[in-house]
Formats: structure tokens, C-alpha cells, sequence
């Protein structure tokens, strides 16, 4: 989380692709530990680093970004070795849930 706040304080913008395979690979993690009921502790606090920072609500905020989103992950799943894991709850929930200005 810090190499996107570090590329953002030098840019002065982050692109949308690498904000979302970001979120994606925390998504991955995130369902992972909850699958094999591991500590959520380190995505939680990646996703609340993240909360705060104005261009993530200007990630939500912006229908073309979700669109990537759904190009690159199959609702609620997560391939694991020899195993294709099912979940509730699919990114965008997940990520709109935990992302959002409180």
C-alpha cells in the first residue's frame, strides 16, 4: 500500500489498472484467509490504508474501472492449487463494502 501512496505523492496519479490488480490480489488473500480461517489482519489493514486516500474514492467512484474488474475476476472464486473456492461475497461487494468512506 505504501508503493501505491509513494507513486501517488511522485506522479500525482495512480493508474486504474494497477489500483485494480492491487485490490484484486488483496481480494484474493482476503478470501483466502477467510476460507481457511486465518487472521484478516493484514488485509484489513491494507484496505484501511487505502480508505482514506482520495484517488481510491475516485477509483469507486468511476464505472470504467469496474468494468477491468469484472474482465479480471470470476464472481466470488478463487483458485487455489487443485481447488476452486466459492464465496458469498464477489469483489465488487467486497471492495465497495470495506472501501467506502465511512
Amino acid at each position: 500500500m505504501e508503493a501505491l501512496k509513494t507513486l501517488y505523492r511522485i506522479n500525482g496519479q495512480i493508474s486504474n489498472s494497477l489500483v485494480t490488480h492491487t485490490l484484486l490480489n488483496i481480494y484474493y488473500y482476503y478470501m483466502k484467509a477467510r476460507f481457511y480461517k486465518l487472521d484478516e489482519s493484514i488485509p484489513d489493514e491494507c484496505l484501511s490504508t487505502l480508505r482514506d486516500e482520495k484517488w481510491m474514492q475516485i477509483w469507486l467512484a468511476t464505472g470504467e474501472n469496474w468494468i477491468e474488474v469484472i474482465n479480471n475476476v470470476k464472481p466470488g472464486q478463487v483458485c487455489d492449487d487443485t481447488y476452486v473456492i466459492f464465496y458469498n461475497e464477489t469483489f465488487n461487494l467486497w471492495a465497495t463494502r470495506l472501501l467506502k468512506e465511512n
